[in-house]
């Protein structure tokens, strides 16, 4: 494949943060469907008649893998500016899914924002999840800023 033209555009740099956010976009859509799949329908869901709520620490187990794959994107940015394009580009995947989701009627997306509020599904919700991406992405930085100065100073 022939990039040329878009290389006298943009620049190595440029292509590169848009090769990361695509990617944020990707991998946070992809693990936000497995862990539903995988975590919510196959585990959480067949135990269910068995409990009145469902206990906090499956819902930790559930966002788990989501949280974990923020905080990794977090740390390959290379700046807290870089960190906003990357939270808003995971926020929107994960909408897209919950949309499909409620779409297709999966399991638990039958009461969904998607349905009942769709304008504050897409501004209010997307806003606060972004912002939530943005929290656990800057966590991710922290550490990963934290460990490069203090293995530099060292």
């Amino acid at each position: 494949m022939n990039d040329a033209p878009f290389n006298k555009l943009l620049s190595a740099l440029e292509i590169s943060r848009i090769k990361i956010v695509i990617g944020s976009f990707i991998s946070v859509g992809l693990v936000e469907a497995l862990s539903d799949y995988l975590i919510y329908i196959q585990v959480i869901l067949p135990m269910l008649p068995e409990v009145q709520a469902v206990p906090v620490f499956w819902w930790l187990v559930l966002f788990s893998p989501l949280i974990a794959v923020c905080i990794v994107i977090g740390g390959l940015s290379k700046s807290v500016k870089g960190i906003v394009p990357l939270a808003i580009s995971a926020s929107i995947s994960m909408h897209l899914y919950n949309q499909i989701a409620a779409i297709l009627n999966l399991p638990g997306h039958a009461k969904s924002w998607a349905y009942e509020a769709p304008l504050k599904f897409w501004s209010i919700g997307l806003g606060l999840q972004a912002m939530f991406c943005f929290l656990l992405m800057l966590i991710g930085y922290a550490i990963v800023t934290y460990y490069v100065h203090r293995k530099v100073s060292t």
